[in-house]
């Protein structure tokens, strides 16, 4: 996430924002849109959420956005999360990544560059598509072994993207 924020927790594991940046927001809104058509369409279960601000358990981090039924983590990362004036991820952002695939987590990184004004919905819903099919849905290879447990959209090709429905065109 990007910034500072105030979080507080209430009876559940649900840590509830004093403001949530707009592109933490913007992911949510499309991931939700995506989740659901997915569970329309019978490919994901009914039962999988999309959690927004929730604390692990285990680690005690706080998570931007999860399906704890998948196991499965978004975190936005905004600029705080990089070396000033790079692309290069803090030691404390890749401990967390570290930590979270360790107890089981399949992760995924949205950079604040990937996400940004020019894409259309259509384009976003496309990315997270992607996503989802890549760490939720073939998380198995041929002979049943888990592949990667975490991505960015910086691991995925333009094929990849390209299979799960529109062309990206940035």
């Amino acid at each position: 996430s990007q910034g500072s924020m105030t979080l507080t927790a209430n009876n559940s594991d649900a840590l509830l924002p004093e403001s949530m940046s707009g592109l933490q927001r913007s992911v949510a809104d499309t991931v939700r849109v995506v989740l659901k058509e997915l569970q329309e369409e019978g490919v994901v279960e009914a039962s999988w959420r999309l959690e927004e601000e929730t604390m692990e358990r285990v680690t005690s981090y706080s998570l931007d956005m999860s399906i704890s039924a998948a196991s499965f983590a978004i975190e936005v990362d905004g600029p705080s999360h990089f070396a000033r004036g790079s692309k290069i991820p803090l030691g404390r952002t890749l401990m967390k990544r570290r930590q979270l695939q360790a107890i089981g987590y399949k992760l995924f990184s949205m950079p604040y560059w990937e996400w940004h004004s020019g894409l259309s919905s259509e384009q976003k819903k496309t990315k997270i598509r992607a996503v989802i099919d890549k760490l939720l849905l073939r998380a198995q290879d041929g002979d049943g072994k888990e592949l990667a447990l975490s991505m960015s959209l910086d691991d995925m090709s333009d094929r990849e993207v390209e299979d799960v429905g529109l062309q990206e065109q940035v």
